[in-house]
């Protein structure tokens, strides 16, 4: 009995407590400091010099006179002076109290230093700033964090490495901005630190850096150098089995028939990209519960039992973590191949056990100016730096005004290119706004907030006698209009005196609706504006619309760092198109369909982009007398080393033909394959022409490996001296310009020398949209209409790739590419359309296709309704189109026009293209039709007048005697939340 006793007795005394949650201990990794300096001393030197570097009314003078304000010293070292200041600031720590998150600072130096007024009341403000950060955040003791985060962003700067100017609410920081850690000044665009680092609530601060994606990786190396490859890991993430996925196992695994487990899981709606759960689908969605109550229950409720479950670790594509100790001693790890060490712990257990993690993401948009840098300082021997941009650059404005938006980062989606033209912006808060704004809920708010900006609709806050004059200076720059999470915080700390803190505290709470602290809150919220004699009721009715906005808030620091980013790039192409056009293709130089958009948009800029060239091409794509070349990486089955290879032999002189270049060209790096490409691409044209050289290349990739082999071995003719002559060019068959087009794709992955839609004039005006741009036209149909299923739409291209296919159940079905200058699209045809069209689907056919889009899950669906050969139109309805320039036209002629109109009358159907400053509007005519056999009269009679005859798609859209009248109706929409001021 005693050695029970005992026992219990030992178990009784036993309290272990696990460091992790709020008992964490934080695992920073060492970091060297100076010696007899301590980290938060270290970080108050390198903010107080960083403030020097940012701002020129913060000076040495101001910290000589702060730190003499402060002990009375004047050391003649200025690094001394920000010793002895950092050192004097951490006599102010204070000891925590029971009430406190963390100690605090008192700075009595600082508030005798604002008495003193021996500076102007901007750098007091930025130097109160600072303080303040610097003490919460040695307060909550992260120093440590905030130097290794320093450290690894200014190495990447040296190294050239382009650096995003900041994510997320990090760029909220002085200090941060001080460290260079951040390229966005807080102050001025009124951003709070609050949003990062909350006093009210402790938790680690988390920077999310942007690198170039290209060099990204040199990043995470150095890092792994600097402490130790044991004590650097990538976090690992976990997939889980989805309801979709969940069925689809389940009914493999008990054999159920695939049509059904198919069937069942395309019926799982999909909500923000998430699949609602099994059951609450089974009570939503009738389909799928008459399913389960038939012969699915069974592989659906093993399918529930999975939901949920952990399927396969993999490695998170950003997140690393770095550790004081070897990361083996904290927690698992695993390791694929070659690959690096991967922690199995998911992000929020990393953060529960204290480690250090940094995500580490690549931006393509970085590497973009990165290139385009480099090209301008290669051609104009400029060495721009981004940073230096001014802000307020009218070229920029202009062409954003303008819509020339592609290739600008956020802003090319067709959507967002219409509502730049309509909202013409004149400052960098106007692209912080629209791309806040542009997103669900939020967008509806896109028309009030034009309006203003034009001066159309005035700013009213009378609803809010009491709170107007608070909320106006916060809500100004954005027109009345509540668009960021920082304005909700802003306005409760003005209206009803929280703290930024609790005013954080008090957004999440409304973001997470929890119905307990929203009763609370509404009650310190009317309490703190009964204090600014603001009444009950407008304090609850202001309460109401922040809980409403609080969902569509976005967070003001990273919009205004990514818009930072986005003017950068549109700043580029506003003053050097030509590097910006070859720094985009070469970003984008593996992704043909890019490539093709960006090809056609320089062409509406007037900027030719040329085929490659065997003599002038270089790596990348290049600016070369005033046009952009395509470069030699840009073509396919030509390896980078075979590039490089051609690049250095050609440092030895130009390649003079065919023959010369096999002669000095190592075959066995730019083998028969790639020398092919070169020449279908066009890489040779200056040295012949391509059906010529194609009938030959193979003979003179022969006849050069022999010279190679004869001056590899020494042998030398009895007539050393003379040059030895090439074979002759045997004679082919010329290439019509349709395979000639086919050739450039294959090599190039597009058409550049001309696209084969050129040779159908008219096909291209027949399409309802270009293929690019067909996704951004459906979403504008789908907000301004509500339809039964589907939505016609006309696209006009070329026919690729053309393959037909027998299914599982005998049936045969189509799968095809459809192509213009733009993009291409894959579309597919089954059952009765595909035997209506089968005989039209052939590669390079000229066509007009008549498709249905509709939403599957979170993407756009096409399906063939109808095709049409455009070599074939003759059959087809047509139209007139008369194209008017009004503002050339006077009212006398415009008459005299509407009585020719009645001298040409005929059958063919009448369009109206009006043209005005700002738009061209289409007419389609009701009653009015025209004599297509005497348009030439009527030009005659009206000069000025410009026509054509096009198929009339409008109707060839119309629904069939079988079909609903009407695919969509008019709806009312829903706006997100009403502005109210």
């Amino acid at each position: 009995p005693s050695a029970l006793s005992n026992s219990m007795h030992i178990a009784d005394m036993c309290d272990l407590e696990l460091p992790i949650g709020k008992n964490r201990n934080y695992q920073m990794p060492e970091l060297k400091v100076p010696e007899g300096r301590t980290l938060a001393e270290q970080l108050r030197v390198q903010s107080y010099q960083g403030m020097i570097d940012r701002y020129p009314d913060i000076s040495e003078e101001l910290f000589r006179a702060y730190l003499k304000t402060a002990t009375g010293e004047e050391p003649k070292d200025f690094g001394q002076c920000l010793y002895l200041l950092a050192k004097h600031g951490e006599t102010g720590l204070q000891e925590k109290k029971e009430t406190e998150n963390f100690p605090t600072y008192k700075y009595p130096h600082l508030d005798k230093f604002k008495e003193l007024k021996l500076v102007s009341e901007d750098a007091l403000v930025k130097l109160e700033r600072v303080e303040y950060e610097l003490s919460v955040i040695l307060g909550m003791g992260f120093p440590d964090y905030f130097l290794i985060v320093a450290d690894f962003i200014n190495w990447a700067k040296a190294q050239k490495i382009a650096v995003g100017p900041g994510r997320g609410s990090g760029a909220g920081s002085i200090v941060a901005y001080a460290l260079k850690i951040t390229n966005i000044d807080p102050l001025v665009y009124n951003l709070l630190f609050e949003r990062m680092l909350n006093p009210d609530r402790i938790s680690m601060p988390d920077f999310d850096i942007d690198f170039s994606d290209v060099r990204r990786n040199e990043v995470i190396e150095y890092v792994r150098q600097k402490y130790g490859d044991e004590k650097v890991a990538h976090i690992a993430t976990f997939g889980t089995m989805a309801a979709k996925a969940a069925i689809k196992d389940a009914a493999r695994v008990l054999e159920a028939p695939y049509a059904d487990a198919d069937k069942v899981s395309k019926l799982i709606p999909v909500v923000f990209g998430r699949s609602t759960p099994i059951e609450q689908a089974i009570e939503e969605v009738p389909e799928i519960k008459q399913a389960y109550e038939g012969n699915a229950k069974e592989f659906m409720d093993v399918a529930m039992a999975l939901e949920g479950l952990t399927r396969h670790a993999s490695m998170h594509a950003a997140g690393v973590i770095i550790a004081k100790n070897p990361i083996t001693d904290l927690a698992p790890v695993f390791k694929r191949g070659d690959g690096p060490i991967v922690c199995q712990y998911d992000m929020s257990s990393i953060e529960d056990l204290g480690l250090i993690k940094v995500d580490f993401l690549g931006l393509r948009t970085l590497s973009f100016i990165e290139a385009a840098v480099k090209i301008i300082n290669e051609t104009h021997g400029i060495e721009l730096n981004p940073d230096d941009f001014p802000i307020d650059d009218e070229a920029t404005y202009k062409l954003l005004s303008r819509g020339e938006s592609a290739g600008v980062f956020q802003f090319e989606s067709g959507g967002m290119v219409d509502s730049l033209k309509r909202l013409k912006p004149r400052r960098i808060q106007d692209l912080i706004a629209l791309t806040s704004l542009y997103r669900p809920g939020p967008m509806d708010n896109i028309p009030t907030y034009i309006r203003r900006h034009h001066g159309l609709e005035k700013v009213q806050y009378d609803d809010f006698p009491d709170s107007g004059k608070l909320l106006e200076p916060i809500l100004d720059e954005t027109y009345g209009i509540p668009v960021y999470q920082e304005q909700i915080m802003q306005i409760a700390r003005d209206v009803a005196n929280y703290s930024l803190g609790e005013a954080d505290i008090l957004r999440r709470a409304m973001g997470k609706k929890k119905t307990e602290e929203m009763i609370k809150h509404r009650k310190i919220f009317s309490d703190g504006a009964a204090e600014n004699g603001v009444k009950k009721s407008e304090a609850d009715r202001l309460f109401d619309l922040l809980e409403k906005f609080a969902n569509y808030g976005f967070n003001k620091s990273h919009a205004a760092a990514y818009s930072v980013l986005s003017f950068q790039t549109a700043y580029i192409k506003a003053h050097y198109p030509l590097e910006f056009t070859a720094a985009l293709l070469t970003v984008e130089r593996a992704n043909s369909d890019k490539v093709a958009q960006y090809v056609n948009d320089a062409k509406q800029l007037g900027i030719t982009v040329l085929a490659p060239d065997i003599n002038v091409s270089r790596a990348d794509f290049t600016p070369v007398d005033g046009v952009v070349r395509f470069g030699l990486y840009g073509i396919k089955n030509l390896g980078d080393v075979a590039v490089e290879h051609i690049l250095e032999e050609r440092k030895n002189g130009k390649f003079k033909d065919i023959w010369d270049f096999c002669k000095r060209i190592d075959t066995s790096t730019v083998n028969k394959r790639a020398l092919e490409h070169l020449i279908k691409s066009g890489a040779f044209d200056a040295l012949g022409q391509r059906h010529i050289l194609l009938a030959n290349f193979e003979t003179a990739m022969k006849w050069g490996q022999a010279q190679r082999s004869q001056t590899a071995l020494g042998q030398m003719g009895l007539f050393a001296s003379t040059e030895v002559s090439t074979p002759k060019l045997i004679d082919a068959a010329e290439i019509d310009e349709l395979e000639l087009l086919q050739n450039e794709k294959t090599a190039l992955g597009l058409y550049i020398s001309s696209h084969p839609m050129n040779s159908y004039p008219g096909l291209a005006a027949s399409a309802t949209c270009s293929i690019h741009d067909l996704e951004d036209w459906y979403n504008e149909q789908k907000e301004e209409f509500a339809y039964s299923g589907r939505i016609k739409v006309a696209i006009a291209g070329i026919l690729q790739n053309v393959s037909k296919k027998t299914t599982k159940r005998g049936n045969m079905y189509a799968r095809f590419e459809i192509a213009d200058e733009t993009a291409s699209r894959e579309i597919m045809a089954f059952s009765r359309t595909y035997d209506e069209i089968s005989d039209l689907l052939e590669n390079d056919a000229p066509v007009v296709l008549i498709a249905e889009l509709s939403d599957d899950e979170e993407q756009m669906r096409i399906v063939t309704h109808k095709l049409f050969r455009w070599d074939k139109k003759e059959s087809l309805p047509q139209v007139v189109v008369l194209e008017l320039d009004l503002e050339q036209l006077d009212p006398e002629s415009l008459l005299d026009f509407r009585s020719q109109l009645d001298e040409v009358a005929g059958i063919t159907p009448l369009r109206l293209e009006l043209l005005t400053d700002s738009e061209r509007i289409s007419y389609q005519t009701k009653s009015m039709r025209i004599d297509k056999s005497r348009i030439e009269e009527l030009q005659l009679s009206c000069p000025w007048l410009k026509h054509s005859i096009r198929i009339d798609i409008g109707k060839l859209l119309e629904p069939s005697k079988t079909e609903e009248p009407r695919y969509y109706s008019k709806q009312n929409s829903t706006p997100a939340v009403d502005v109210p001021f």
